[in-house]
């Protein structure tokens, strides 16, 4: 049963500008939408352009307003928000890629060049600050940014390895893991105390801040086994954190069973809202215009992280394949109750199903063929070589690993992709 601590990203909350006022403006703006649409009537038009008019002007208003009162305010946390990438000591950075990293000489001075002599200042309408120079923090949005991030915080490996924890580092997200019986929980949370609170300490000395309103504790397992635990929250560094049932890491949505029904019904929604918005501009796109769109709005959405639900029941993929059908009765303007497969094959679409085989097959191969694969993934795929010669040996096939539990074990990426692999052809 692992535990897993992440901080993932999260949606951003509503604009605080949205006050009830706009939202009502929005609400009638909508209405009047939608009887101009049942209607065609003109006189319908020019109200709902009446409406529009009015909630645009009224949302600049209300945004202006907000931004004067964040200027004025003093510590606006709003306006003033600090990131992790604005909190990197340049002396300690600079220090740590030489004596850690042995970059030193020409190297060293064109990263001392990139990240000192640097200025800022504030504008606001007609107004602006004078120019302050940068004596902490990196470029945003840089290729260099996320990386340096990386290597100023690498010491915190030290901590978690000691402690017996598992990791990922993601620029500025940091997630811990580990895998533990049922009965080992509740040493388990002491363990995790005690490393959390270690990796604050280093953080510190590091002029780092850990966010401990980012942070988030799940425990993934069995139905019976999660529910076993009577554990609600977990206290690190003086801050209790409740145990959650679901977490949103790197846009997927992860349960306590993994059964990703969460990620399927955030991604139901925003796929839906994307076919909205193209419903109402489908009269002037092309059937080519219209699938270019959909592909880039719809199926890319349906193909991230979708090696995740390898394995899952066909009813729980069925709510996607609906998606797919819907964005292609959109691109084609099919009637509901034809037949959709032809449909899908027009468009050189495959089926959800088929899509999440593919992207296993082609990490399979990347993993087998592929040099500059990442070696961690690389070990997940181990090619099956029998102890004497047999037919088989020339099939260039892949171990299937044994498992425990079928619910976790089957859906394991290594398992199902010996599965996969291992039934595709040796012809094409």
């Amino acid at each position: 049963m692992p535990l897993c601590v992440s901080t993932p990203f999260r949606l951003a909350p509503p604009a605080p500008w949205i006050t009830p006022e706009v939202t009502e403006a929005k609400a009638e703006r909508m209405r009047s939408e939608g009887q101009w649409k049942k209607t065609g009537l003109t006189v319908h038009k020019d109200i709902y352009r009446a409406h529009r008019r009015n909630c645009v002007q009224l949302m600049r208003e209300r945004k202006k307003d907000h931004t004067n009162e964040s200027l004025t305010s003093a510590g606006s946390k709003e306006l003033f928000k600090v990131s992790a990438f604005d909190t990197l000591d340049h002396d300690i950075l600079l220090s740590r890629l030489s004596c850690t990293y042995g970059i030193r000489g020409s190297a060293l001075k064109w990263f001392h060049s990139y990240i000192t002599n640097r200025h800022q200042k504030v504008v606001t309408a007609q107004d602006e600050s004078e120019k302050l120079r940068l004596k902490f923090g990196v470029p945003q949005g840089s290729v260099l940014g996320p990386i340096l991030f990386s290597l100023y915080s690498a010491p915190l490996r030290d901590v978690l390895v000691k402690h017996g924890f598992q990791f990922h580092f993601y620029a500025d997200d940091t997630q811990l893991y580990k895998s533990v019986d049922a009965c080992e929980v509740p040493s388990l949370f002491e363990s995790l105390q005690k490393c959390v609170c270690n990796v604050s300490k280093r953080m510190n000395a590091n002029k780092l801040k850990l966010n401990h309103d980012e942070t988030e504790v799940i425990v993934i397992g069995t139905p019976a086994k999660v529910s076993a635990i009577k554990t609600r929250s977990v206290e690190l560094c003086g801050e209790l954190i409740n145990i959650t049932s679901s977490v949103r890491n790197l846009g997927a949505h992860l349960d306590s069973n993994l059964t990703m029904n969460q990620h399927i019904l955030q991604l139901r929604k925003t796929c839906y809202l994307e076919l909205r918005r193209i419903a109402q501009i489908q009269q002037y796109l092309t059937v080519e215009s219209a699938n270019r769109l959909v592909c880039s709005t719809i199926n890319s959405r349906l193909d991230y992280c979708n090696s995740l639900l390898a394995g899952l029941p066909e009813v729980t993929l069925k709510k996607l394949q609906q998606v797919q059908n819907n964005a292609a009765r959109l691109v084609t303007k099919t009637r509901k109750r034809d037949h959709i497969t032809p449909v899908l094959k027009s468009l050189h679409w495959l089926p959800i199903h088929l899509r999440v085989d593919y992207k296993i097959a082609t990490f399979v191969h990347q993993c087998l063929y592929d040099p500059s694969f990442p070696v961690y993934m690389k070990e997940l795929v181990t090619p099956y070589t029998p102890n004497r010669a047999l037919r088989s040996s020339a099939k260039m096939l892949i171990q299937n690993p044994r498992f425990k539990l079928k619910i976790f074990g089957q859906r394991a990426l290594p398992s199902q992709a010996a599965v996969i692999w291992n039934d595709l052809p040796l012809e094409y």
